[in-house]
């Protein structure tokens, strides 16, 4: 019998013993690292194994990434949130826009003296204002505006690359041409009826071109939209309960299709926005919507055939409802900047509500036009 030295190898061909060869052989066969090839069911195996794995796994990384991009969304919104408040505490409760801080536009139209940071660069531009409380904008109005769109731009936002329509040209068109990249979609919007006053203040005179002293009026919606404010100005304080109304909300402005491609709306002119501009939305729970509204033949929250469609398609959908990791656009979201500071994740049904969109004492006169069943006349808490 072998006994191995505890101060030599153990292994007794290092021992120096002589052993049969037909024991070294079997030794050598299986003391030794198997260093076989895999077959091809083995490979096979694995590979199904692996692709079991990416399977499982893709869903839950692709909602993780979706996840972390409405977080950032949603990080915008807050700093937006503090912008709107300071704004808010130092302009008596004002809400930013056409007939507040945009007059500061336009009382320049004729000298064109709107190269400074703290001018917006369209009637409707609400972002100007309020990012001034935060940070520090350039004075040129092109570096401007592609600044907002930008550096403000919502890590969802579709990445495809449609067409933009600037409207016609700018009388600084040669400002835009000189700027090392191309204008982006608009990313977060505001609805427009907390910017437009009421029909009582239609002639109401907000100020005076410079140059020539001619007054120009308050604008206001229209009184055949499917909502009519009577009387209403564009103070935080007027809007209804701020919990309830949305201030800023995910949001694209969509033109529609044209020649088989999209078109997104910029409208880079600061005069051609007398409607809505860049910065402002219709409201969602109107069907008609350019930036929330449905296609034909969806339905209402009640089920209700659609009687007066987006001139979109829908296809606008996928541009505003961007949150969430199923394709259908049904079952995504936004999210939504609210006057009283907080922010909501809004399921593309929830976002309907017609308390979110209006302000307080609006009338609702084509209820058949809404996401979310009123009656004729129903009032907007």
């Amino acid at each position: 019998m072998w006994i191995p030295n505890p101060s030599k190898s153990k292994h007794p061909l290092d021992a120096g013993l002589t052993l049969p060869a037909s024991i070294v052989g079997r030794w050598r066969r299986y003391s030794g690292p198997r260093r076989g090839a895999f077959t091809l069911i083995e490979l096979l195996v694995v590979i199904a194994i692996i692709a079991l794995l990416i399977s499982i796994l893709l869903p839950s990384l692709q909602s993780a990434r979706q996840q972390a991009k409405k977080v950032k969304c949603g990080s915008q919104m807050r700093d937006m949130g503090s912008g709107m408040a300071s704004y808010f505490s130092e302009e008596n409760e004002w809400i930013p826009g056409v007939n507040t801080s945009g007059p500061t536009l336009t009382q320049h139209r004729f000298d064109e003296d709107w190269h400074h940071a703290d001018i917006p660069v369209q009637h409707f531009d609400w972002m100007t204002p309020i990012f001034t409380k935060m940070t520090t904008l350039p004075d040129r109005r092109s570096t401007r505006v592609h600044m907002l769109l930008d550096y403000w731009q919502c890590p969802s936002v579709p990445q495809e690359s449609p067409e933009i329509y600037s409207g016609n040209l700018p009388p600084d068109i040669e400002d835009f041409e000189k700027e090392p990249f191309p204008l982006q979609c608009v990313s977060y919007l505001m609805p427009a009826m907390f910017q437009y006053w009421g029909q009582k203040q239609a002639s109401e005179v907000i100020g005076r071109y410079k140059g020539n002293g001619q007054e120009f009026d308050a604008v206001v919606g229209a009184a055949s939209w499917e909502v009519v404010v009577d009387d209403y100005k564009s103070l935080v304080s007027r809007v209804g309960t701020p919990a309830n109304k949305i201030a800023v909300a995910d949001g694209t402005r969509f033109l529609g299709i044209t020649n088989g491609g999209l078109v997104l709306d910029i409208d880079a002119h600061p005069w051609k926005s007398s409607l809505f501009g860049a910065f402002t939305s219709q409201p969602a729970w109107w069907t008609g919507s350019r930036e929330y509204g449905v296609a034909p033949d969806d339905q209402t929250n009640d089920g209700r055939p659609i009687s007066y469609p987006s001139p979109t398609n829908g296809e606008n959908m996928k541009w505003s409802y961007r949150h969430g990791t199923s394709r259908d656009v049904w079952q995504k979201s936004i999210n939504a900047l609210f006057f009283d500071g907080h922010i909501e994740a809004l399921s593309n049904r929830e976002s309907r509500e017609i308390t979110y969109w209006y302000p307080r004492g609006g009338v609702v006169k084509k209820p058949n036009e809404g996401m979310t069943l009123v009656p004729q006349n129903y009032v907007v808490p």
